[in-house]
């Protein structure tokens, strides 16, 4: 898509605005979204496309292009709000510079989610590009997860790059010389990872097989050291894990 799409994903930062409210953003007094939600994002369809959320700015890049803007918080109750956009760089003419508009938006987890609060955005092609698909909060680093249980389920708790926890299930066992392959369903408050764990024949391994929710487009690995008895297992894996 052409630079409308940068400009769209500006509006992402948006909370609820109440329609047909186009109004002037001024660029010296703002109101800023809480810390927990600024930071970079990648669109859920599309890693290649990233929207960084500062203190009353934002900028975008795709496909090796980047604008930026201003943005300010109108109103917002917990994780949800409206928001005004507006400089846009990539979204010029009279009607859009630097004229504003608004945006809603609600954020669970690393999900965000925007949706037009005006009666229209007369930059043409912003609303497709910003409402179509949510936003996921950049992961990338180092990560730990320790899981405890039977050798079918039982319960597990990610930090690090990823924080999270809930139960882990079993799906699938699969045998081959000298080794054991696992497929292991992690079910966390923010989404679900799938794994496959590599057991036997050196120092056992681990790799991300898919994600959904907040880890769509979830990949890495690394190892993994395991105590077993005859009832109960607890396993701790380490390694770097990313969705960009």
């Amino acid at each position: 898509m052409r630079r409308l799409l940068v400009a769209a994903l500006a509006v992402v930062l948006l909370v609820p605005l109440a329609a047909g409210s186009s109004a002037q953003a001024s660029r010296t007094d703002c109101t800023a979204l809480e810390p927990a939600t600024q930071g970079p994002y990648r669109r859920s369809d599309s890693a290649g496309v990233r929207l960084t959320l500062g203190s009353c700015t934002f900028s975008l890049a795709l496909r090796g292009e980047r604008s930026q803007g201003d943005y300010t918080v109108t109103s917002r109750g917990g994780s949800s709000g409206t928001i005004l956009v507006s400089h846009d760089n990539a979204c010029v003419g009279e009607e859009n510079y630097p004229t504003s508009y608004g945006y809603a938006f609600t954020r669970g987890g690393n999900v965000l989610r925007l949706t037009l609060a005006d009666a229209s955005d007369f930059c043409e092609g912003r609303m497709a590009d910003l409402a179509t698909y949510p936003f996921l909060r950049v992961i990338g680093g180092a990560i730990r997860v320790v899981y405890r249980g039977g050798r079918t389920r039982g319960t597990f708790a990610a930090t690090g790059a990823v924080e999270d926890g809930g139960p882990y299930a079993l799906l699938r066992r699969r045998r081959r010389p000298g080794q054991t392959v696992l497929t292991l369903r992690l079910t966390g408050a923010k989404g679900t990872i799938r794994l496959a764990e590599t057991v036997g024949g050196g120092r056992s391994k681990w790799k991300v097989v898919v994600g959904d929710g907040a880890y769509a487009g979830l990949s890495g690995g690394g190892l993994e050291a395991r105590l077993a008895t005859a009832k109960r297992l607890r396993v701790t894996m380490t390694g770097r894990v990313a969705n960009i």
